[in-house]
């Protein structure tokens, strides 16, 4: 019995499909148009699905955009370059620093002994440490040190292209250091000063600044009218002409030198005259 409905099934669904199929065929015309038909028709569902995909990953895309960066660590984590103390080497006041660390607490002694013994400290977190003894520093540090972190940071990015492609990626998002710290980070709880999130900005703003710059001059060197044999050479004609000008004694600074009038002389050299008792 089941055997029996199961076959029932099967010849109804196949004759019904030979019904639709001859139907379509009768409004398409042949066999090969309905075909064709039914295949835009695939391709066309195909793109519909494709489109959605497209949407959704636009929009999970938009969600994950950056709106701000931060960083706590200087040995792990995508941003650590963006510490004070990563190992990113860079030369600055005629001598190499090993970290941006190790210029900013080297500042503290310039002229002590102490400079050079941090300036050659093997890590950053040495250096900080020699920095931050009970040892006497120069007394207008609390004025300039913001300065002096600029200087270390701005040498570091503009000198290591690899992190300063990331330093750039984060387009004009801020940036926070996230730490105890009041001054230079975030305080812990959002409500420290983050200056250094600050001089990353404006070291990020300054070599895009310059970087576009250089990318102007690039383009306006390499133009195909300065690149052109017959712009050169017109140019080499112009100059000719000039110099042909000048040695007949022609215009000078848009005005003809009248030959009837004697040439400048030179002033007289003026004698000073010493005097011997004001001298001792």
């Amino acid at each position: 019995m089941l055997f029996f409905l199961s076959s029932h099934t099967r010849i109804t669904s196949l004759c019904l499909r030979q019904d639709i199929e001859e139907e379509m065929i009768d409004k398409y015309g042949t066999a090969q148009e309905y075909k064709n038909a039914l295949g835009k028709s695939r391709t066309k569902t195909g793109e519909a699905k494709t489109s959605d995909r497209e949407k959704s990953t636009k929009k999970e895309k938009k969600e994950k955009r950056l709106t701000e960066v931060k960083y706590a660590s200087y040995r792990a984590g995508k941003y650590a370059c963006f510490h004070s103390m990563s190992m990113n080497p860079f030369d600055l006041d005629d001598h190499t620093w090993s970290s941006a660390e190790h210029y900013f607490q080297a500042q503290k002694f310039v002229g002590q002994p102490l400079f050079d013994a941090i300036r050659k400290a093997p890590d950053s977190l040495k250096a900080r440490k020699l920095g931050e003894m009970d040892t006497p520093f120069r007394t207008d540090w609390d004025d300039i040190k913001g300065e002096v972190m600029y200087k270390a940071v701005y040498a570091k990015f503009s000198q290591n292209p690899d992190i300063q492609e990331l330093l750039l990626s984060t387009g004009i998002v801020p940036i926070i250091e996230r730490s105890t710290d009041d001054y230079w980070a975030d305080g812990g709880d959002g409500y420290g000063q983050n200056q250094m999130g600050k001089i990353l900005g404006i070291v990020r703003s300054k070599i895009q600044r310059e970087n576009d710059a250089n990318a102007r001059k690039r383009k306006r060197g390499s133009s195909p009218a300065r690149d052109d044999p017959r712009e050169k050479g017109k140019e080499r004609a112009v100059d000719r002409g000039r110099s042909a000008t000048s040695a007949a004694g022609g215009d000078i600074k848009g005005k003809r030198r009248r030959t009837d009038q004697p040439p400048p002389q030179p002033p007289k050299p003026t004698v000073e005259t010493w005097d011997i008792t004001t001298r001792m």
